[in-house]
């Protein structure tokens, strides 16, 4: 279920020393900016209640302010879902939050992190992203487990943290809220150094080794998707290594 919150709980263990300037205070999204662990960070938090097409233009200009500046973009999905009353504009909405998500790829980091309901539209944003975090008392689908089962599609486990790990879509599934909230960092540190070697690759081989800037830029996609699943390799084997360490 969602886990009812204003939003600024949440942004204060989440920035330095709780001090952020807030961006969007009200309504079902909040969002901010400040400094997370030493990094400059743009923050977008879900707070339990329907999502309106207000709401969803918030994030709209987060993320193209992200884009502008280049600073990575941390949401925190916790809602009910889409403001029924509202109809196609709630789900227009959706759509520009999904191409927005889209639009920024590659350009800022994007981490996700379900610490509630993370439905249809929502669940997409949060798939898309660069990095996806699933507390356990999260709750990640497309379509609900329960219209699922009431169709005779029913999956054991559907909608949990534990399911979207094993689907591939949570690069980590962690217990309690204020954990997936700190773990974020550690994630983005991982992000930032895979771009900064994406960056010295590029670098090099336009410069010094004289393969030119189109070869080189040739060579950004598939040194992203190098990076990248090295993210997701380092964040699966992260509590592994833990758990050893602590048996030890």
């Amino acid at each position: 279920m969602a886990i009812a919150t204003t939003g600024k709980d949440v942004l204060a263990k989440f920035f330095d020393e709780g001090a952020y300037s807030a961006l969007y205070a009200d309504g079902a999204v909040t969002a901010a900016f400040g400094s997370a662990n030493g990094t400059p960070v743009y923050a977008v938090c879900q707070t339990g209640a329907a999502v309106a097409e207000k709401d969803t233009e918030k994030v709209v200009k987060v993320l193209d302010m992200a884009a502008k500046t280049g600073n990575p973009v941390v949401t925190f999905y916790n809602s009910v879902g889409a403001k029924l009353e509202e109809g196609l504009a709630a789900l227009s909405g959706s759509a520009a939050v999904a191409a927005a998500v889209a639009k920024v790829s590659g350009v800022v980091p994007q981490i996700a992190v379900v610490t509630g309901v993370c439905g249809a539209g929502s669940a997409l944003a949060a798939a898309a992203a660069d990095v996806c975090i699933v507390s356990k008392e999260g709750e990640l689908f497309l379509t609900a487990p329960f219209t699922s089962a009431a169709a005779g599609d029913k999956l054991e486990g559907a909608g949990s943290a534990e399911f979207a790990a094993k689907a591939g879509v949570a690069a980590i599934a962690v217990v309690g809220c204020r954990k997936t909230q700190s773990d974020w960092v550690r994630i983005l540190w991982f992000v930032l150094a895979e771009l900064w070697m994406v960056l010295g690759y590029f670098l090099v081989e336009w410069l010094p080794l004289g393969y030119g800037l189109a070869a080189a830029l040739g060579a950004v996609g598939p040194n992203l998707v190098q990076g990248l699943s090295g993210v997701v390799i380092a964040a699966v084997l992260q509590p592994v290594v833990r758990r050893i360490r602590k048996q030890k």
